[in-house]
């Protein structure tokens, strides 16, 4: 992943990878970034270790920096990497997205920050893979094993965790509006 990840995201990716025994491999670039080269050549570093999964940012949150990830996943594919992920929490509604064009395995962005979307809003693209088979939330309906999509239309199956309770939000908004 590069060392620019967002901190959620790399604590996130360093958890699995323990659970897993694997190995993280954060590639350090500099700032400003002249090329995709730059990135391959620091991951090319990787210690003769296989690399399944890169982890790439399309927008970086410090320094705000545009990868071009469409680029770099082509890359990534040509070195024999398996899978690209790519973090898309600050691209939503900043860039222009075309995902299947970009040609990644796994594509998520939250939707709060530029859509202004409920901040438990986000998507998840999953190219059809043998991995994004084993993709579930953790919410289990009667319609697990059918399809995603089936499994999370029936209303038992919605987190309701996220959502701001009503008295808290008005109080909060009365506040704010009434503030002298």
């Amino acid at each position: 992943m590069l060392h620019y990840a967002y901190g959620s995201v790399k604590k996130s990716i360093n958890a699995y990878m323990a659970r897993d025994s694997g190995h993280v491999i954060e590639v350090q670039f500099p700032f400003p970034i002249i090329s995709n080269k730059e990135i391959m050549m620091e991951l090319g570093k990787r210690n003769g270790r296989k690399v399944g999964l890169v982890v790439i940012d399309h927008i970086t949150s410090m320094p705000s920096v545009v990868i071009t990830v469409k680029e770099l996943t082509i890359t990534c594919m040509k070195e024999g990497i398996n899978h690209v992920f790519v973090d898309a929490a600050h691209a939503m509604g900043s860039v222009e997205v075309h995902v299947k064009d970009i040609g990644v395995d796994f594509y998520t962005s939250n939707l709060h920050k530029w859509i202004f979307c409920p901040p438990f809003v986000a998507i998840l693209y999953s190219w059809k893979s043998t991995v994004s088979f084993g993709l579930h939330h953790p919410m289990v309906s009667n319609e697990y094993g059918i399809r995603l999509t089936m499994a999370s239309a029936w209303i038992g199956t919605r987190d309701y965790e996220g959502q701001p309770r009503r008295h808290s939000l008005t109080t909060g908004w009365n506040a704010f509006v009434n503030k002298k």
